[in-house]
């Protein structure tokens, strides 16, 4: 994944942000049925947070992210993968 955040007021006591990334994921799925298979497909990523400074080069963050992919291709099965994320991050600049 290539990931890029915009902070909105860096510096500031409190300073939210949001994110975007796009890449590839191999997503594999065991089928009762059918048995296991896996497909490489286009992942993306979108996210959302607040980041609280600890000192001038480190910030705490809480941050929402949801992380998706093309519907995989198994044989004779749709499928779709997404989730939901909370994280709490620390973040290091320099």
């Amino acid at each position: 994944m290539a990931n890029g955040y915009y902070d909105f007021m860096p510096g500031n006591t409190v300073s939210p942000f949001v994110g975007f990334g796009i890449g590839f994921a191999n997503v594999e799925a065991d089928i009762d049925f059918a048995g296991s298979e896996d497909d490489n497909v286009l992942a993306y990523q979108l996210a959302a947070g607040v980041a609280f400074p600890v000192n001038p080069n480190m910030n705490v963050d809480v941050q929402y992210r949801l992380f998706g992919t093309e519907d995989p291709d198994f044989d004779d099965v749709e499928a779709e993968y997404t989730t939901h994320n909370l994280m709490v991050g620390l973040r290091y600049s320099f």
